[in-house]
């Protein structure tokens, strides 16, 4: 921890993993600690930071944007010019410090870990102790400035470590990174901790209603115990994923989660019965048909000019339904918005040279909440996702090879 607080790069990159994993500090913040912890970053790594394909096409991504926003291709307002700025950043801020993860020696690995670590470990516990005065507060108090809240109660929730409504969908992927914890941690400690942290927010996002985070979650938690119990076999993983899955959800074990909070809030059974009854009848039902609704509009706006889009405010008089970071981003874009997908996956997969092969099957299960919500949800609600997938995730893989390492050599 002392080599955190004497370098300037390990102590900004400590400090936006904290922002990250507590929701503290508001958009312009958490972009000021990400723009000091970039430029750190190339000061230190000089020019090779940026030589990456992954960052190339990035780049040329946002290049599109702006000739866009120059250009008048859609009515590009200051709100939206000012929310794009902010995405911008980070973005570029989050390739920058999973580049760099990747530079750390084993000691400064263990070092930020352990800060990620309690970090999210606080921001469960306080959510925990809010959800049970208000099962409904992230939903309604996490969103961060919005008309018609209570700011007061809001302030008061968040001064307890409520995390943000962004943040509580990214648990999704900080579950499935907790259940290989449980299985591949070397410290007893670290295992007891990583299965009450895991169980907690499971229970969570059962409490608070998101149901895309609790089916992604619950999904990438049990492909990574089919793989670990099936030896990797892909078949048999196949099948232990969809037998732990199926007795999860249509038994009586997933209402636990709601009796531990006395049963507060179980508006979760009838979205889970919209996705059941729509996954067994081939039609969309209730929720499910509202959102395919949304989904069809951002397919049928993208259709409608597939190169170019329409723009960033879609100033035309067709509809995207802002419920699909990726459909959303293709009518937008068109194609080209192609690039920043193709450059996210090539910068998580640029962590697969420095893993063995006993850890890259569980690094690429990690990366299924990521897809889900690409595909399922809005970039609103996407925010903590790069950080989570490029940062958070890649630092608890390096983490673990370390420890696997060393465990290998001292044998």
């Amino acid at each position: 921890m002392n080599e955190i607080l004497k370098d300037p790069v390990l102590f900004f990159m400590a400090l936006s993993i904290v922002i990250a994993c507590t929701s503290m500090g508001n958009a312009t913040v958490t972009a000021l600690v990400y723009i000091v912890t970039t430029a750190l970053i190339f000061l230190k790594d000089g020019g090779k930071s940026l030589q990456r394909r992954s960052l190339m096409l990035y780049f040329a991504f946002v290049a599109i944007v702006l000739i866009y926003s120059a250009f008048g291709k859609g009515t590009l307002s200051s709100r939206t010019l000012n929310m794009r700025i902010f995405a911008f950043i980070n973005m570029f801020s989050v390739f920058m410090m999973s580049y760099h993860v990747k530079m750390l020696n084993s000691k400064q690995v263990k070092g930020l870990m352990i800060v990620a670590f309690f970090a999210l470990l606080f921001s469960i516990i306080g959510t925990t102790a809010v959800s049970f005065v208000d099962p409904m507060a992230v939903r309604i108090y996490g969103f961060g400035d919005v008309e018609d809240v209570d700011f007061e109660i809001a302030n008061r929730y968040r001064s307890m470590g409520m995390m943000g409504y962004g943040l509580a969908h990214g648990m999704s992927v900080v579950a499935v990174a907790l259940s290989v914890l449980i299985l591949q941690a070397k410290s007893k400690w670290l295992k007891i901790v990583s299965a009450i942290m895991l169980l907690l927010t499971i229970r969570l996002l059962f409490v608070m209603t998101i149901t895309t985070a609790l089916l992604l979650a619950v999904i990438g938690v049990a492909v990574v115990f089919a793989n670990y119990f099936s030896k990797g076999r892909t078949f048999m993983t196949i099948s232990l994923t969809v037998l732990i899955v199926a007795v999860f959800f249509l038994t009586g074990l997933s209402a636990i989660f709601l009796d531990f909070s006395g049963g507060a809030n179980d508006e979760i059974y009838r979205k889970l019965a919209d996705v059941f009854t729509s996954v067994e009848s081939g039609t969309s039902e209730g929720q499910m048909g509202y959102r395919q609704e949304l989904y069809s509009a951002s397919i049928k706006t993208f259709l409608s000019n597939p190169i170019l889009g329409w723009g960033s405010d879609n100033g035309s008089h067709l509809i995207i339904g802002d419920h699909s970071y990726f459909l959303d981003y293709l009518a937008y874009f068109g194609v080209f918005a192609l690039l920043i997908f193709v450059a996210w996956w090539k910068e998580y997969k640029s962590m697969n040279l420095h893993l063995t092969k006993e850890f890259k099957s569980y690094y690429y299960y990690n990366f299924i909440p990521v897809a889900g919500f690409v595909a399922m949800k809005g970039a609103s609600v996407c925010g903590t996702l790069p950080f989570m997938s490029l940062v958070f995730i890649q630092l608890i893989f390096r983490f673990l090879n370390d420890k696997d390492k060393s465990a290998s050599t001292v044998k």
